[in-house]
């Protein structure tokens, strides 16, 4: 499977030293938020559960891109999405086999990060309809559906109307970054690409 992972300068650098190299969350922009950390345990535990329990030694998956605007090809880094890379920054094209690859909806992942219920509402008389439902739940209640319902975040399969872009923006984590694996990278910093 090709993905495109966005990564810093200095991983690439560790990772043409080391041969391989395992992420950091504590180093991420996001470590430092709660909310981030709960939802990063709970794609986790889905990664073990879809494609195997990580190497020894890894804690935290890596996150790439398999499809962006409905193309799955290398992404435009004049995107909205690469605009914080002010810093030395690679865009590591990498093949790797299927089976150690999870793939996510973008959009719906938006929803485990923000610990909203994800519904399956196609009209505004569904959508009310499943809010009132979700308003006569326990607190309990309420948590075991918001849980169960993410599992959609796994439906990847292009969906395009007016309720849902699903298909769209597709990421992929995965375990470890291996140079083995690297087919492409392309070296960037946004403030080169805006022109």
């Amino acid at each position: 499977m090709r993905i495109w992972t966005i990564q810093s300068q200095e991983v690439y650098d560790q990772l043409r030293l080391d041969g391989v190299v395992h992420a950091d969350f504590c180093l991420s922009p996001y470590g430092k938020w709660e909310e981030f950390g709960r939802s990063y345990g709970w794609m986790i535990e889905q990664m073990k559960s879809h494609i195997g329990l990580p190497p020894t030694g890894v804690t935290y998956p890596y996150w790439a891109w398999h499809t962006l605007g409905w193309k799955h090809k290398r992404p435009d880094l004049r995107r909205i999405e690469f605009r914080n890379c002010s810093d030395p920054t690679v865009c590591i094209e990498l093949e790797l086999p299927e089976s150690q690859v999870l793939l996510s909806d973008d959009e719906k992942w938006h929803y485990v990060l923000n610990d909203w219920y994800l519904g399956d509402a196609t009209s505004t008389a569904e959508f009310e309809a499943e809010d009132k439902w979700l308003e006569s739940l326990s607190e309990k209640e309420l948590r075991t559906q918001k849980l169960k319902s993410w599992n959609k975040v796994f439906n990847v399969d292009p969906v395009h109307d007016e309720w849902q872009g699903q298909g769209r923006d597709v990421q992929a984590t995965f375990w470890e970054l291996r140079l083995s694996d690297v087919i492409a990278v392309r070296h960037f910093q946004w403030s080169s690409l805006k022109k």
